[in-house]
């Protein structure tokens, strides 16, 4: 198997939120309406998840302003940018052959906390993550395609667009919500699958 098409190992993993962390320096501080982009790894899991799922392919010209927001990378050395750049194109090789050969496999990668024996996921960041990824393409993603915007509604309402509305849902519709999220992006990568166009480069 070529190195671009193996998945990531856990240590590759860390690696990988280790570089979007990083930048941001200790002294940073975040600015009240700047983007700060993606520096989560079940939110970047989200947004890449979308990017293959969705009705064209997208190159990464497009897509990686999405993931530095308003705080691009100061790259060390032309090697950490070559690294970072060949994990982020292994990660959504990963996630795009998964979703197309083994599509039941596929799980989000939450975060999560354990209390009383008892393990439970977040959600919001990964659902956070996969908008992102939508609004990549706009509003071609549900112009004149009804059952795509449906089957967002349960990403959707772990959003900070809609007030993270499913958490103020009672706990049977709230567990529902959060059991949708995997069976519908299943059926959203189902639905936007082949032909795929490109994205031309700005």
């Amino acid at each position: 198997m070529k190195k671009h098409h193996q998945p990531l190992t856990d240590d590759e993993l860390e690696d990988l939120e280790d570089l979007l962390l990083d930048r941001f320096g200790d002294d940073d501080e975040t600015i009240e309406g700047r983007d700060e982009g993606i520096f989560l790894l079940d939110e970047l899991d989200g947004f890449i998840t979308a990017l293959v799922s969705g009705p064209v392919a997208v190159l990464p010209p497009v897509w990686l302003p999405m993931v530095w927001g308003d705080y691009p990378p100061i790259w060390q050395s032309s090697e950490e940018m070559y690294y970072f750049m060949g994990l982020l194109r292994r990660y959504q090789n990963e996630i795009a052959n998964l979703l197309s050969q083994q599509p039941d496999a596929f799980e989000p990668l939450y975060s999560w906390y354990e209390m009383d024996r008892k393990r439970y996921d977040i959600v919001d960041d990964w659902c956070e993550g996969y908008m992102r990824g939508v609004r990549v393409l706009g509003s071609s993603w549900e112009d004149g395609h009804p059952k795509a915007t449906a089957l967002l509604e349960p990403v959707r309402a772990f959003c900070k667009e809609t007030g993270w509305h499913g958490h103020e849902a009672e706990t049977e519709e709230n567990e529902a919500l959060r059991t949708a999220i995997v069976a519908n992006v299943r059926a959203l990568y189902r639905y936007w699958h082949q032909p795929r166009g490109v994205v031309p480069q700005s």
